[in-house]
């Protein structure tokens, strides 16, 4: 092995182990949020279902979309593509998106989390799947995706949403995204017609 080899093998084993321990400090939230990249920015990890309910009660006013995909199947870059699609087709600050993902890997969940970025959409990586049991573990198997008006009220659990989709394992795990899209449209629509009558009114 020439020099110049060895010194490819060592950087690139240089590279690697700065982004394990990237993927482990933001897992950790030790990175301080002006040296985190823009894409990871909104990556965190959650091990109860506390922390993701106040932050969807935070965005009480919007209308929410809640995903859940598995970090080991690479079936799950289709149903966030899919997810994506409907925030790339709707470009309204009412609109925001929480993508949960469940497993252990945190390099994993980082890939999938780094494919978009967008500030109205939070990742959460979930590796004892505490979070996602809360929703149903038993359809999250290939990916669902929950949507909430902007009254929904979250507590101990999830309430009723006004549309479940559920990845559909027979068309090589698909996640059907025009009820999705228009569903959500439609929600946005009127949360922007309320929000510009009242400004008319003042």
């Amino acid at each position: 092995m020439s020099i110049f080899d060895r010194r490819i093998v060592v950087c690139a084993a240089t590279l690697g182990a700065i982004a394990a321990s990237f993927v482990l400090a933001v897992a950790q939230g030790t990175i301080p949020p002006e040296a985190e990249s823009p894409a990871a920015r909104n990556f965190r990890r959650v091990d109860r279902f506390y922390p993701v309910s106040a932050l969807l009660n935070l965005a009480q006013g919007t209308v929410r979309i809640v995903t859940i995909v598995p970090v080991d199947r690479a079936s799950s870059f289709a149903v966030i593509d899919t997810v994506m699609s409907v925030v790339a087709a709707n470009q309204s600050k009412r609109l925001r998106v929480y993508i949960i993902l469940r497993g252990e890997s945190g390099l994993q969940a980082l890939q999938l989390a780094t494919r978009y970025s967008d500030a109205r959409v939070v990742y959460f990586w979930d590796p004892t799947a505490a979070v996602a049991g809360v929703w149903d573990s038993g359809a999250t198997t290939a990916g669902t995706a929950w949507l909430y008006d902007t009254s929904a009220k979250f507590s101990d659990h999830p309430p009723p949403a006004a549309l479940t989709v559920v990845a559909n394992t027979d068309a090589d795990v698909m996640l059907e995204g025009s009820e999705l899209r228009s569903e959500a449209g439609e929600m946005v629509r009127r949360v922007e017609a309320k929000m510009a009558s009242k400004t008319d009114s003042n």
